[in-house]
This record gives structure tokens, sequence and C-alpha cells, in this order.
């Protein structure tokens, strides 16, 4: 005697997931991959991907599509994307290597509400730019700060401690130009901190767990090729990897920028 087949169950409609679901689902994913594809796989995700909430927190770091030049002008938009759709209720933001000046501007004058920023290996923000910041756009509501690797003085150091009353935690890794042995007015309003930080980049080794016989450079390839190791890339390579390959980044053309964020606005 013949058995019917069993019927089939209908295939799951994924667009019909409840918005307040899909923003939970997006905020873990992850700015990046929301932006470079999770959000536009339907118009109810594209919908999910441009509420507020999925945009509090702002995590550009960690992620192999940070650590490839070419690609810095797309990040850019990306990011004031992500600042836009926040709507003024970005609460965290981090950077990796592509934050320019005016980008840092753009963040801080549309960010009322932030509370975290970290900022790593970002050569082409300024210490000039960093006081403009402070006194123009003070961050009132900063209470964790993170930088390393960045053009800071005893003066832009002096400027964030002046401006942003509610900062607890700073962790300064590797900015060479600051000194505040000698400086007893700043060092006075480090005191004042509850958790105040600044070491070299083997400091930076030791508080994330790298092994201090590697260099500089090699403890950021290995933290982020073990953050990597899961993710499938045909066109990764070894030169992608390559210090000389990151190091040396083309100019990036505002326009092209602009035009990028234009672009991803329009979606």
């Amino acid at each position: 005697m013949d058995v019917a087949p069993s019927p089939v169950p209908p295939a799951r409609d994924w667009s019909e997931l409840p918005i307040d679901v899909l923003s939970f689902l997006f905020t873990k994913l992850g700015a990046i991959d929301v932006l470079m594809g999770g959000g536009l796989v339907c118009h109810s995700w594209l919908q999910a991907a441009k509420l507020p909430d999925v945009w509090r927190c702002v995590k550009m770091e960690g992620h192999k599509f940070v650590r490839r030049f070419k690609y810095s002008a797309r990040l850019l938009a990306m990011a004031k994307v992500a600042v836009d759709r926040s709507d003024g209720q970005l609460q965290m933001f981090a950077g990796e290597r592509f934050v320019t000046n005016e980008l840092l501007i753009y963040i801080a004058q549309r960010s009322p509400s932030l509370k975290s920023l970290c900022l790593k290996d970002c050569h082409d923000i300024t210490d000039e730019v960093f006081i403009e910041v402070m006194q123009k756009s003070p961050l009132v509501e900063l209470q964790c700060l993170e930088v390393a690797d960045i053009q800071l003085s005893n003066q832009g150091l002096t400027a964030i401690l002046d401006n942003c009353p509610c900062l607890e935690i700073v962790d300064i890794y590797n900015c060479c130009e600051i000194e505040i042995d000698d400086e007893e007015v700043l060092r006075a309003k480090c005191d004042r901190i509850k958790t105040f930080h600044m070491g070299n980049q083997w400091d930076y080794a030791a508080d994330h767990g790298y092994d201090y016989e590697y260099s500089y450079y090699d403890i950021h390839d290995t933290y982020y090729d073990s953050n990597d190791s899961n993710d499938s890339d045909d066109s990764w390579s070894s030169e992608d990897a390559s210090i000389e390959s990151w190091t040396t980044p083309e100019p990036i053309s505002s326009s092209e920028v602009t035009w990028m964020h234009r672009t991803l606005l329009a979606r």
C-alpha cells in the first residue's frame, strides 16, 4: 500500500517578520553589514533598517571591510548614513582607520546624546579639529572616550576634559604628543576622571590580551585576522593583509563620499 507523501510546508515569508523583531536583529548584525546588504533584502527589511533604534550603537571597527583603504569613501558615506538614521539618538560610535576630520565634525554636530566614542588608528583626525569640535559642538553627554594612535596633544586633551562634564572613562593609547607629567593643571584635570588610562602600543597590547613579542602592526593584523577567521571571502589575499595595503591609501574624493552618501540615503 502506497503511503501518501507528507505535504510540503509552505515556505516562510521572511518579509513578514514584525518590524520590531527585524530592528532588534539588525542591532546585532552591525552597521556595516546592515548597510551593505542586510537592510536591502526587501521593502520591509529596508523600513526596519531605517528605524533610529537600530543606529543608537554604531560600531565600524573589527570588520575586515574596514582594513581595506580602497573602501574608505564608502565607509565614510555609510557612517554618515548611520548618523542620519539615528535621528539624533546615536549613543555610541566606534570607528577605525577611515574616520576623518569631516566625519568627526559630522558626528558631533548631529549626536547630542553621544555617550561613548572610540577612535582607533584614525590618522586623518587632527588635534585642531578635536579642539574645534569640543568648543563648538561639546559632547556634554559623553561618558567614555577611547582613542588610539591619533594626533592628540595636551591642548586637545584639555579641550576634551573641559567640555565633557559627564566624562568618566578615558583610555588613550599611543598618542605621542600628549605629555601630562609636567603639566600640573592638566594632570589635576585627569585626576578628576573616574577611570583614566594612558599608555603606548605595548600597553594597548597588554590590555587587549596580545603578545608583547609582536610589533604594533602585527598586533592589529593578528586581532583582525582572528576576528575574520570564520568569515570566508575568496577575494581576501595576503596582498590585502600586507601593511603597505593600508598604510598608503589614495586620497579620498569628497565628491565621491557625497555621491555615495546621497545614494545610500535615497534607498
